[in-house]
């Protein structure tokens, strides 16, 4: 029986990407660094910094450590004061009814996200409290696809990974999940190893965690 699921934020609760696109635009602008929205779809699933030796790419080894962690803070605090515009209204058709269900199965609910920002995302979209728990970047070393944190959540929640579903839209945090034991339902096209593959969240039901028991 599963008894958690555990969900990734964006693509999945929400759809910030075009905001960490605006930031990484801004930002790759202004090191004369060519950057589009196609660029942006590789950075799906992984950390800011990783992200941003991507967009840097041969011009990596041009800064320090310092220097590094210095833009990756710019970039941070673009995308800081943009998601202040966030409200309930942004998160995805079917998350609500979704999450609804699960709490009257006694099923408990967790987000783990590579954002150091889901915190205050969540809390912007008003659904705080349809979550046990919410976990970021902030406390694990290394990121998807490493299972760490997937199970640094199984842990908090006290489940072991083999009775958790992990949802997420990026093919790193299906192969993570995967690793650490848990099931997996991607959200979107291309994605591969997933126990159950939807178009989009709206389809999410809790049927579909009787299929994959």
């Amino acid at each position: 029986m599963i008894k958690a699921v555990i969900f990734d934020l964006d693509g999945v609760i929400t759809n910030t990407d075009k905001l960490h696109y605006k930031a990484w635009k801004k930002l790759a602008d202004r090191l004369e660094i060519p950057f589009d929205e196609k660029a942006n779809e590789s950075l799906k699933g992984i950390s800011r910094m990783e992200s941003l030796l991507l967009i840097l790419g041969n011009r990596a080894s041009d800064y320090t450590k310092d220097e590094l962690e210095a833009l990756a803070s710019d970039k941070n605090a673009i995308y800081n004061s943009l998601i202040e515009a966030i409200t309930p209204s942004w998160v995805l058709p079917g998350i609500i009814r979704f999450l609804e269900q699960l709490r009257n199965h006694h099923i408990k609910t967790a987000v783990f996200s590579s954002s150091r920002n889901a915190s205050h995302i969540i809390e912007l979209l008003g659904i705080r409290d349809l979550f046990d728990l919410v976990e970021t970047g902030n406390e694990i070393e290394y990121s998807k696809p490493d299972c760490q944190g997937y199970l640094r959540i199984c842990f908090l929640l006290r489940i072991p990974p083999a009775y958790c579903v992990m949802i997420d839209d990026s093919q790193s945090g299906i192969d993570g999940a995967n690793y650490s034991g848990m099931k997996t339902i991607g959200i979107g096209t291309g994605l591969k190893n997933a126990d159950v593959v939807l178009q989009s969240s709206d389809k999410l039901q809790f049927c579909l965690l009787e299929d994959i028991c």
